[in-house]
C-alpha cells in the first residue's frame, strides 16, 4: 500500500488511533459519515483505526471497505475539532481512498 510508504502519514495515523483524549467522539452533527452510520467506526478515529489494522496487517481491505471510506464527504470537520492538532486527516484519508480505487 502506497499509504505506509509515507511515514509522516503513518505517524499522524498512530498518533490519531492511539489517543484517549477525544475518543473519536465530537458531536454527530459534525460529521456526516457517523450521522448517517451511527458508529463509532464511522469517526475519524475509526477511519484511522482501521487503517492501522489494515497497514499492520490484521484487517484486509476489501471492496466493502472502500465503498464505506468513500462515504467520507471529505468536509474537514474531524481537523477542525481534533485536540491533537493532528491537521492532515483529508490528506491521510485521500492517500488510503487512492490506495482502495482498484478494490
Amino acid at each position: 500500500m502506497r499509504i505506509v510508504e509515507n511515514t509522516v502519514i503513518k505517524f499522524d495515523i498512530e498518533r490519531c488511533a492511539g489517543d484517549s483524549r477525544c475518543g473519536g467522539r465530537y458531536p454527530e452533527e459534525s460529521c456526516p459519515l457517523e450521522a448517517k452510520h451511527k458508529i463509532r467506526a464511522a469517526t475519524s478515529r475509526g477511519l484511522l483505526t482501521m487503517m492501522t489494522q489494515v497497514i499492520e496487517g490484521r484487517l484486509r481491505p476489501s471492496k466493502e471497505m472502500a465503498e464505506f471510506f468513500y462515504q467520507c464527504t471529505m468536509c474537514g470537520q474531524c481537523e477542525q475539532r481534533c485536540e491533537m492538532m493532528i491537521g492532515s486527516n483529508m490528506e491521510i484519508f485521500q492517500a488510503f481512498k487512492a490506495d482502495l480505487i482498484d478494490l
